[in-house]
């Protein structure tokens, strides 16, 4: 069977990749299907620098306001509703390009997810007791590095809910996630034949683009949009929550630090975070490391008329 020609327009958060996705979509006639952890969530607007109204009008894009904050969606959700979605575009005979910069996602679109245990809610629990105790992340990252040191080395040590999820594999099964990571490997057989293109700012452009973001995301409404969230029940223990942008300003909500401090920690956070992405596309094959993406080269490796 041949391989689908897949083109992802990716990059470290703040590098521009929405803008560009959808001025090449406009461009190639096409629609854009994100690989975004955040955008899956409704409600979620301003701190996700979701796409907006108007920018969907432009762009058919799919895979975003998907569900409730409160609720749980696995990498594995989304490699199932994305190969959904691309399969029923391509039945359409429609263009499509893949957007986002969430690399397990990416990841899991092009080369498959691996079927891990379902959740063990005692184990789950007692992990986060340990946490809620004073156990640091570190100390359970730490843990996670003398079970299964291929993971820890995947899984940032400040990712609680990948450790967790990690530690709670081996604890209910005696077995690692890397050894059910590699059982996936020998049954799996993608169809993809994937172009990354990574836009790549300098360190100086990236740090002045997300200091903007997050000064617009103030102006906006983030405290009031995180307000609304708090009124409508979610948690600020949620997962969606502890996302950078709205643990700052359920601090500030909660007045444990001042706008100022959380603008300052969002932007530290986030740079932090684009450094992270930089690196594991650095890690990746099939990579095109660009300033910027010319839709003509996405028009040829897409073989569109």
């Amino acid at each position: 069977m041949d391989k689908i020609r897949l083109a992802v327009i990716a990059g470290p958060t703040a590098s521009g990749k929405t803008k560009t996705a959808i001025d090449i979509a406009m461009d190639i006639k096409a629609e854009i299907v994100s690989a975004d952890s955040m955008l899956i969530y409704k409600r979620m607007n301003i701190g996700t620098a979701k796409p907006g109204h108007n920018q969907q009008k432009l762009v058919h894009h799919h895979m975003i306001d998907l569900v409730e904050p409160w609720q749980e969606y696995s990498v594995s959700d989304y490699a199932q509703d994305a190969l959904a979605v691309i399969a029923k575009l391509r039945r359409a005979r429609k263009n499509f390009l893949v957007c986002g910069g969430t690399g397990f996602y990416i990841n899991a679109l092009i080369n498959g997810t691996f079927k891990a245990p379902k959740s063990d809610p005692l184990i789950r629990q007692k992990l986060e007791q340990r946490i809620k105790d004073g156990e640091t992340l570190s100390a359970l990252h730490q843990e996670l590095r003398k079970i299964d040191p291929q993971t820890a080395a995947r899984v940032h040590e400040n990712d609680s809910y990948r450790i967790t999820r990690a530690l709670e594999i081996y604890y209910g099964t005696g077995k690692t996630m890397t050894y059910y990571r590699e059982e996936h490997k020998q049954n799996t057989n993608t169809n993809f034949e994937p172009l990354i293109f990574v836009i790549n700012p300098s360190k100086e452009e990236l740090s002045e683009r997300i200091e903007y973001r997050t000064r617009k995301m103030f102006e906006y409404g983030l405290i009031e949009e995180t307000q609304e969230l708090l009124r409508n029940g979610c948690s600020p223990h949620l997962k969606s929550m502890h996302s950078i942008g709205y643990l700052q300003a359920v601090g500030v909500i909660y007045g444990r630090i001042n706008i100022a401090e959380a603008r300052d920690d969002i932007n530290k956070q986030t740079m932090a975070l684009a450094k992270r992405q930089i690196t594991w596309f650095k890690k990746q094959p099939n990579t095109k490391w660009v300033s910027s993406v010319d839709s003509k080269e996405v028009k040829n490796w897409l073989a569109i008329n």
